[in-house]
């Protein structure tokens, strides 16, 4: 959220026409699933259009009155985290401001406004966070629960003991039999004392990038493509 709150629009590289910007605003608002009926709630003032098929359109379009509290924008500044919601204030205030009226013309700066403040309504960040982190099924049964097994490692029936995947050397029977052996771990000719691999070796380790816990709506850098 504070990504989204705090982008900032490049500059333009080109010329926009307003058939093209319209064009850019529809497609933004499309991959939102926003409609096009508009949401008022007298008491705090906002503002905002509805989801497409979702009940705040049904109730509008049904002449239904609006319950008090149920109003998105004010909902989702309760969501906000305080140390972003003096901005988001800000972005809501730009937004009513040009937006109380339907623009006369199009703009970049409108479209990006636009766009950042139904971003911030309609995307739920906390799921989009933890989403991202699914833990791997390791075994066990449907509820996590159960002792961990090992993968191709067992008979048909799960029972029988625990075997080493090709660990053993080419002469071992069709029981399992022979020597383990440690895979690249001892020179050509089997000889040398064993080394454990890539442990605790510092020549030519690559650390690992930080994780990237942006929700995917926000990695689009693309907001005005070329069409």
């Amino acid at each position: 959220m504070e990504q989204l709150l705090t982008k900032q629009l490049p500059a333009a590289d080109r010329p926009y026409s307003q058939h093209e910007l319209a064009d850019i605003r529809q497609r933004n608002l499309d991959r939102l699933n926003i409609g096009s009926t508009m949401v008022y709630h007298p008491n705090s003032g906002y503002f905002y259009l509805a989801k497409s098929g979702g009940k705040k359109e049904a109730a509008v379009l049904s002449g239904e009155v609006l319950e008090e509290g149920c109003c998105s924008v004010c909902w989702k500044l309760r969501k906000t985290p305080s140390e972003l919601r003096d901005t988001a204030n800000i972005m809501i205030d730009e937004f009513i401001l040009r937006f109380e009226k339907k623009p006369e013309k199009w703009t970049r700066e409108l479209i990006h406004l636009e766009n950042t403040y139904y971003k911030w309504l309609y995307i739920d960040f906390d799921r989009k966070r933890g989403d991202r982190r699914v833990p791997r099924n390791t075994g066990g049964d449907d509820n996590g629960g159960g002792d961990r097994r090992f993968r191709n490692n067992r008979d048909d029936n799960g029972g029988g003991d625990r075997r080493f995947r090709n660990n053993r050397d080419n002469n071992r029977d069709n029981n399992g039999g022979g020597d383990r052996r440690f895979r690249n771990n001892r020179d050509n000719n089997g000889g040398g004392d064993r080394r454990f691999r890539n442990n605790n070796r510092r020549d030519n380790v690559t650390e690992e990038a930080p994780v990237d816990n942006t929700p995917p709506e926000l990695t689009n850098n693309n907001e005005f493509p070329a069409l």
